[in-house]
């Protein structure tokens, strides 16, 4: 009887010990469950860079196609004020044509008188508001070795109130020169790419256009 009770004792203590630790593998278990399924709330990233990016020159790339030998690139542009002053730029013209547009502004007005004559033989003294004539702008191209005059136009009393294009076809080392008084102006100058430029990498190709 004595040894059946030790038996029934060490047993249950068996059991209890059994218990215990399948308890402990539950909890921890369940701990590195709840770990692991969190994940699910977010998403794994690449952590932020504070590289920074290379600057891409999108306006300096060639075309990847051959350039149309009739396409016209800008090669000069500028804005001046002119005072009684000339400036000047030098480009070989291996390929005609060249062409220029141009604009002007801030030329003064004047207020004139001048005496007309009516149907009825009367006469009239009328008031009105004209460019000032001594505002002017003259774009002159010349040969640059000889200095002869190739073209020559512009706005002012001598060669007329307008604005707009004209183009050049004649070839040779050229001499533009842009003169004025009173004035401000706004060139642009484009000619082909083939036969005058020898490298286009560097060319804007969203500021060439076709002539008609």
């Amino acid at each position: 009887m004595k040894y059946l009770l030790l038996t029934i004792l060490l047993v249950a203590v068996i059991i209890i010990t059994g218990c215990v630790n399948q308890n402990k593998n539950t909890i921890s278990t369940a701990a590195q469950t709840t770990a692991l399924t969190g994940l699910r709330y977010v998403t794994e990233e690449t952590p932020f860079s504070t590289i920074t990016p290379t600057n891409i020159e999108y306006l300096t790339l060639p075309p990847t196609t051959q350039v149309s030998e009739d396409l016209t690139c800008l090669i000069y542009s500028t804005t001046q004020s002119f005072a009684h002053n000339k400036t000047a730029i030098a480009f070989n013209l291996l390929n005609p044509p060249m062409y220029f547009k141009f604009n002007v502004s801030n030329y003064p007005l004047v207020t004139r008188t001048k005496v007309v004559t009516l149907k009825d033989g009367s006469e009239e003294t009328i008031t009105y508001t004209t460019i000032d004539p001594a505002s002017f702008f003259e774009i002159t191209v010349r040969n640059k070795s000889t200095g002869e005059i190739y073209l020559q136009d512009g706005f002012g009393k001598d060669t007329g109130y307008y604005v707009g294009t004209f183009k050049l076809m004649k070839r040779g080392d050229l001499l533009i020169e842009f003169s004025g008084n009173m004035i401000t102006a706004d060139v642009k100058i484009w000619v082909r790419p083939i036969g005058n430029i020898n490298d286009t990498s560097k060319f804007d190709y969203n500021e060439c256009i076709y002539w008609i």
